[in-house]
């Protein structure tokens, strides 16, 4: 159908036909919308299809309602145009619709961490007792579940695996202590509706002068000799030089690893450089056996770890409180095994702070034996603030038995500081009786930083006596690391005298790790002896 055109006769027409008018306005508006299309579509092209010069806003509204009326009137360039418009507005707005996703996403994730800071503080207003304002709850939170807490102890033992600590000192007692134990814990965990301080998780023994010393007692399960210092006068090097090989005399330091439910998984110990020197893994709780774990030491390369004796595993079985009241040996097959002190197994009986009070050794079967020091075991007292004053030698029958060294029970006295002072041994009856060696017991003197500088041995009338050796008291000096550098040997009047290898003293020097790797003996007139 051809097209028609309209001619106005007269512009008078125009002022007095407003719909005339109206149709010839929007014609002119229209045109002005396409002129612009096809000038920003062809500078569109030139531009290699910029998405800067595409219609955004209201100039792309305009041109699709334009469209919407004249879409045979443009050309594939500018359909093209509009198009891209289009496309981009809807990719613009799908991102708009994506960030506002992800801030709204951002906002509950924060109001969720909100929520769980607050039920932090809560936590920890109810385990300090305390009614905190918020701020103070803050500190609290933070203080409870991330800052590491850190106490003092004369000694520790172990609950359900995990340490703690007995007798707790300031920081300046433990400065006058040769040895004390710092324990190391941080978070609080629920349980019920109690709020309790998680376990312990490090434990560092500490010397007068707060460094880590490997000068302690604490004993493992399956090595007892290899922890001791070699003897002067020792016969049997064999214990000395297989602790020195599994590096034993370096352990200070340990560290126990719980699972997610709280459980003790393992423990490591570690050397003064926070190197592992042999590990203790538990085996898994099992339904019914709660109260009993299997161990095996490994080495510091996570493998079994080679054993002297027979035993290869230990059997853990611990009381309602959670203390170890049962060991027993196990080799490789799983059967019954020799310990450390030539006994299957041992039963002990703690009080309420952990410390032992009875300890027996026992036979594959459970029943008492004699082990290898002449005794069944040992029953001990302690004063009101924990300090042993008393322990006495059990035989099987649990009456007082003699040790092969020839006493019966040994008391102590303690200084202010709960330093061992004084101890003798005596009979059955309580009457002073002498050591193997020929004392009934010794006097200790301690330097400011707890370290033993004078030990002078005693007779049955508490005077100093000679010992075979040809001394009655030994006097040492030590260095800032609490290793012991010179010992030397006096007579009952304190003069000096030889030993009977004919030193008078002798000196010792170390590495930067404190392991011992020199030893001279003197003479009275003070020149090496060969």
């Amino acid at each position: 159908m051809p097209e028609r055109f309209l001619d106005v006769s007269h512009e008078a027409l125009i002022r007095g036909w407003p719909r005339l008018r109206g149709w010839l306005d929007e014609d002119r508006a229209g045109l002005r919308i396409q002129r612009r299309i096809t000038e920003t579509a062809a500078e569109w092209q030139r531009s290699t299809r910029d998405d800067d010069l595409l219609y955004r806003g209201a100039r792309l509204i305009q041109a699709q309602e334009w469209r919407a009326r004249h879409e045979v009137e443009l050309n594939p360039l500018e359909r093209e145009f509009l198009d891209a418009s289009i496309a981009l507005k809807q990719r613009l707005e799908e991102r708009e619709r994506l960030q506002q996703q992800a801030e709204l996403e951002a906002h509950r994730l924060r109001a969720r961490e909100a929520a769980q800071r607050r039920k932090q503080r809560i936590t920890a207003a109810v385990a300090c007792g305390l009614a905190l304002i918020l701020g103070t709850a803050v500190w609290g939170g933070f203080n409870a579940f991330f800052w590491e807490h850190k106490a003092y102890y004369r000694e520790f033992a172990k609950r359900n695996g995990f340490p703690v600590g007995i007798r707790q000192i300031s920081e300046s007692e433990a400065r006058t202590m040769p040895v004390s134990f710092l324990l190391v814990r941080k978070g609080i965990a629920l349980d019920g509706w109690k709020v309790r301080w998680k376990p312990a998780f490090r434990v560092v023994a500490m010397n007068g002068l707060l460094q880590p010393t490997t000068h302690h007692s604490v004993a493992t399960y399956l090595w007892e000799g290899e922890k001791e210092s070699k003897s002067e006068d020792s016969q049997d090097d064999e214990p000395w030089n297989k602790g020195r090989q599994l590096g034993l005399q370096n352990v200070c330091q340990w560290e126990f690893v719980s699972t997610a439910t709280g459980e003790i998984l393992y423990e490591r110990e570690l050397d003064r450089d926070g190197r592992m020197v042999y590990g203790l893994i538990y085996s898994p709780l099992e339904s019914g056996s709660i109260a009993t774990r299997l161990t095996r030491f490994v080495g510091p390369d996570g493998f079994p770890q080679l054993q002297r004796r027979s035993a290869e595993y230990v059997m853990i079985h611990y009381d309602k409180e959670g203390w170890e009241d049962r060991i027993m040996y196990r080799d490789g097959k799983n059967l019954p095994a020799v310990g450390p002190d030539g006994a299957f197994g041992k039963s002990m009986i703690h009080n309420r702070l952990g410390q032992l009070t009875r300890v027996l050794s026992l036979e594959a079967d459970g029943r008492n034996m004699i082990n290898n020091t002449g005794n069944c075991g040992m029953e001990n007292k302690y004063d009101e603030s924990g300090q042993l004053t008393e322990a006495t030698s059990l035989g099987p029958d649990l009456q007082p038995m003699p040790v092969k060294d020839g006493w019966v029970i040994l008391k102590v006295e303690n200084d202010r500081f709960g330093r061992e002072r004084r101890s003798t041994y005596h009979g059955v009856n309580g009457e002073p009786v002498l050591h193997k060696e020929g004392y009934n017991g010794w006097e200790a003197q301690y330097d400011e930083r707890g370290n033993q500088i004078a030990l002078t041995y005693l007779g049955k009338d508490g005077k100093p006596t000679l010992l075979a050796d040809g001394y009655a008291t030994l006097k040492s000096t030590y260095d800032a690391r609490g290793n012991m550098t010179r010992r030397s040997y006096y007579g009952i009047k304190g003069e000096p005298v030889v030993d009977k290898e004919g030193n008078h003293s002798l000196e010792a020097r170390y590495d930067e790790r404190g392991n011992e790797i020199e030893k001279i003996f003197f003479g009275l007139d003070g020149k090496p002896r060969p």
